[in-house]
């Protein structure tokens, strides 16, 4: 394909019905060429004179339809076909897709010549049909590949190309209220690969923070449309061109994006909240999840995505890494979700949003209630997505981008539920630490056993996956109460010390569990647990450090009566006493410290009861009473030498 050059179409005489196989002949084979086959400078000329044609309505419809396919084909490859971004060559392709321009008059009407070159086309001049499928298709792959090309698409028919494409997608939606009357004069549904290829468009249209975004969700009531759209699209399909996926990338930046082009002068508070002075006085903003703004016009898309997140398949227990794009998206979506504001949604059933059976892990509710399965659901999905942690050794975990784009996800969104519901803190604090879990010092390790908490702890203590085991941890401190001891208690300090230490927490491990408060009527708590292990010991010392006063007084006895016997000991007792001329020691003896004096001194004895003291005066008489006789032995010795 060397000899594949754009004279092959620049040569053709002027297209007519003696020329229109030649014409069709070089479409074809452009069609049939790989990207990278034809050279840049070949590719750009292609598209030049492909689209002038075009522009010139030269073609008839079967050519037309061929035309617009090279010129998809051409314009997958971004080096070469950069005049796809060009906004007349937008304005040319736009008139093709039939969109229902002229449905719309709240934005601005159209400024320039370009811009008035788009068609002002109604929705029965042929939308849906082949030709209009293969042009929303080029301008999908322009965005795609030419970021300038999308506020350049946004600025084309008077700004009323984002607007007519949600028209497109609401249409046939019974919660679309605003709509223009004559969009749905539209002939046919749009099918799901419509429905994909315009998603994927307005997706790009909205990756920035724009004006769009506001009109789109305050004059034609987007979050409503894209609401209907995840109910009815089924949540599991087979079909490369799935529009769930799209559905859901385009909500999650509506639900990033919006409302902040509603507000001004944003700021963090202590909570990571933000505080913001509205400007739209009738927008109800308050502080939503991670920081962003929530504004109560996207409380419709929470039912649905709860619904989809309880609907969607789990992933096969053969390969749960990477999860279906759908589950991917829908977690991303739920983390954007407020928790208090939105508690209510949270903890419907699944019986109240309509959702089937289910047989996840972790069936059994809790308090005898149904507000769980949302909790059910994020276990069950960690159960299956945690799988290659089953095996202890690393051979055969997942590359680290993949756990890092997917699991901290997950994690993260289980630690703000638990965190914000307590219902679903409970849950998961039951699921993870069952009341029949295993804590015998003999037994396996927390983090090398073969259920959920010990492949939570194997990936929170693995140095690999730093955002994974961040939001691991949140979920056993969110577990926890956000109570340190507690945690030690539950997992262990061995286990926790890392992550409380980035969180502030330097004190040393405790030193029983028997402080923690989530603990003390659980059967559980053990005040013999190994602060490190969180294991208890079967047999031996304990940690249980309690005496009797008995043993106490015994106890003090016995140190006592060693610290005397060291005080006499000349190899010990060489020092100075206290009060004695600094000369003295300057005399060639060593210096030492009084061991009994020093702990005197330093505090570490506390006053005693009359009974310990009672035994320590039995002590020094006896002392004396040695030292005399000592004395006297002394004496009668020196007195038979002196005789």
């Amino acid at each position: 394909m060397d000899t594949f050059k754009a004279d092959l179409f620049t040569s053709l005489p002027p297209y007519g019905s003696s020329s229109l196989s030649s014409y069709d002949r070089v479409l074809r084979t452009i069609i049939n060429t790989p990207p990278t086959v034809i050279q840049p400078t070949q590719r750009k000329i292609f598209l030049n004179e492909i689209l002038r044609r075009l522009e010139d309505r030269t073609f008839d419809s079967n050519s037309t339809l061929l035309a617009l396919q090279a010129v998809k084909t051409l314009g997958r490859n971004p080096t070469g076909s950069e005049l796809l971004a060009d906004k007349s060559v937008l304005g040319t392709v736009l008139s093709y897709t039939a969109l229902p321009l002229n449905t719309f008059t709240s934005v601005s009407q159209p400024t320039d010549q370009t811009q008035e070159k788009a068609p002002m086309s109604s929705p029965s001049d042929g939308f849906g049909n082949p030709t209009s499928t293969e042009a929303l298709r080029i301008l999908a792959n322009g965005l795609l590949l030419h970021e300038s090309a999308r506020d350049a698409l946004s600025s084309l028919g008077g700004g009323h190309v984002g607007p007519s494409l949600v028209t497109v997608l609401g249409w046939g939606s019974e919660d679309t209220r605003s709509l223009p009357t004559n969009s749905k004069k539209l002939s046919s549904l749009p099918t799901p690969d419509t429905i994909f290829i315009i998603t994927r468009i307005l997706f790009l249209l909205t990756v920035k923070q724009s004006s769009l975004i506001t009109t789109l969700v305050t004059e034609l009531e987007l979050p409503h449309i894209l609401a209907h759209r995840i109910r009815i699209t089924p949540p599991a399909s087979s079909s490369p061109l799935d529009p769930l996926p799209e559905l859901l990338k385009l909500t999650f930046n509506i639900l990033m994006h919006y409302p902040r082009s509603s507000v001004s002068a944003i700021s963090m508070d202590d909570d990571g909240g933000f505080i913001s002075e509205v400007v739209d006085e009738s927008a109800q903003i308050r502080a939503g999840a991670i920081g962003h703004l929530w504004d109560t016009a996207l409380d419709c898309l929470a039912e649905p995505l709860i619904n989809l997140l309880l609907s969607l398949p789990l992933p096969s227990q053969a390969s749960p890494i990477p999860p279906p794009s759908s589950v991917s998206q829908t977690l991303n979506c739920l983390l954007t979700l407020p928790t208090t504001p939105l508690s209510s949604t949270w903890l419907l059933s699944s019986s109240e949003l309509g959702v089937r059976g289910d047989n996840r892990p972790g069936s059994s509710s809790v308090a005898g209630t149904n507000q769980v399965d949302t909790a059910r659901a994020l276990l069950g999905l960690a159960e299956r997505m945690t799988a290659p942690w089953n095996d202890t050794t690393e051979r055969t975990w997942p590359s680290v981008q993949i756990v890092e784009a997917t699991l901290s996800v997950l994690f993260l969104l289980m630690a703000r539920l638990c965190a914000g519901l307590e219902v679903v803190r409970l849950h998961t604090e039951q699921y993870l630490f069952p009341l029949d879990l295993d804590r015998a010092e003999n037994s396996t390790l927390l983090q090398e056993r073969s259920t959920l908490l010990g492949r939570l702890l194997r990936l929170m203590t693995s140095p690999k996956y730093s955002q994974t085991k961040i939001a691991i941890g949140e979920i056993f401190f969110a577990v926890s109460n956000k109570n340190p001891d507690t945690m030690s208690a539950l997992i262990g300090y061995g286990n926790a010390a890392g992550f409380l230490l980035s969180k502030g927490f330097t004190a040393n491990a405790p030193v029983s569990s028997s402080k923690s408060n989530s603990l003390d009527n659980a059967p559980r708590s053990n005040s013999r647990l190994n602060p490190v292990t969180g294991l208890a010991p079967t047999g031996g010392p304990t940690f249980d450090t309690s005496m009797t006063e008995e043993e106490k007084e015994r106890e003090a006895e016995r140190l006592f009566v060693l610290f005397e016997r060291i005080k006499k000991n000349p190899a010990v007792s060489m020092g100075v006493p206290n009060g004695e001329d600094k000369e003295e020691g300057e005399k060639g003896r060593r210096k030492t410290v009084d061991p009994v004096r020093q702990a005197v001194e330093s505090g570490r004895w506390q006053e005693m009861d009359e009974s310990t003291e009672e035994a320590i005066r039995r002590l020094d008489l006896e002392d004396q009473r040695d030292e005399q006789e000592a004395e006297k032995e002394l004496a009668t010795l020196k007195a038979r030498r002196n005789f």
